[in-house]
């Protein structure tokens, strides 16, 4: 799936709809546009669930789209107007923002993370380290989304679970996403799949690693830079498909005292994974 962007005529013509719906014809009077090209557009903001369209008699009318996605654009747009968004929302901006959420990440990371060139990421980062929409935390040098920017953290937590939930859509629509977070995401599915972006997780993975693991379903984990998903993850990534079995515990702690598993990297995970409490049993047994 193509990252388009959202150029200044596309966030002209949001802001032209986002109060009253405007035919299309009414939209490319507007923006100085022809029809054709006011329609392409229209086409591509409702295909990214921003607008959507309502015909009435033999009218068609252009608004904003009734979900979290486009709400949160519109008030990225009324809320923080001293944004050039043009200058941050393109195709380049949709790519690398996503991934400077918390906890951030360095520039060579990066290029790493979603194959843009050196030059790119840095001539983006410049340019938004200016606007001061991006800092740069100094002893770790990761880019990340300036605090102050609210609204701008909020829309783009908004698009990358908005994204990673249409590129899963499109090749395996049955998929339910779990957890996800930037660019990364943890899904089921009921079968098996053999797809070179899918790698096992959780139970799947387990299972794989020799665990006498019981699941209904097949799990599966997005992460544009592994290879494979560790047994301390996959472990963790169990637990959190089943908070509440204890029998997802003892797996941890078989793993810990018969398959080598690191009990640090399993607290790590559990922080990402947003675990750290129901872990604190398997830590006060080793204390």
């Amino acid at each position: 799936m193509r990252i388009e962007g959202l150029h200044k005529t596309h966030l002209e013509i949001l802001g032209f709809v986002y109060k009253i719906e405007r035919t299309v014809s009414q939209i490319a009077k507007h923006v100085h546009k022809s029809i054709s090209w006011t329609s392409e557009c229209v086409n591509h903001l409702i295909g990214m669930d921003l607008l959507e369209k309502r015909k009435e008699g033999l009218e068609v009318f252009v608004g904003p789209a009734k979900n979290e996605l486009s709400q949160s654009l519109a008030i990225l747009m009324f809320e923080a107007p001293m944004i050039d968004l043009s200058k941050v929302l393109g195709k380049a901006g949709l790519t690398i923002l996503p991934v400077l959420v918390d906890p951030g990440i360095t520039a060579n990371e990066i290029t790493q993370r979603t194959g843009l060139s050196m030059p790119t990421v840095r001539n983006s980062i410049r340019k938004w380290r200016g606007m001061g929409i991006v800092v740069r935390e100094r002893e770790t040098k990761r880019y990340t989304i300036h605090p102050s920017q609210k609204e701008l953290r909020s829309f783009i937590s908004r698009y990358s679970q908005w994204f990673n939930r249409r590129m899963l859509g499109n090749v395996l629509p049955e998929a339910l996403i779990i957890w996800q977070w930037r660019d990364e995401y943890l899904f089921s599915i009921e079968h098996r799949i053999d797809l070179s972006d899918f790698l096992s997780a959780g139970p799947t993975r387990l299972e794989e690693l020799g665990y006498d693991i019981l699941h209904l379903r097949e799990y599966y984990h997005h992460n544009p830079e592994y290879d494979e998903v560790s047994q301390e993850e996959a472990l963790v990534q169990s637990l959190m498909t089943d908070p509440n079995n204890p029998r997802m515990l003892r797996f941890i702690r078989e793993g810990i005292d018969n398959r080598g598993a690191d009990l640090q990297a399993i607290l790590e995970f559990g922080e990402k994974y947003g675990l750290g409490m129901a872990l604190d049993g398997v830590v006060s047994e080793r204390d």
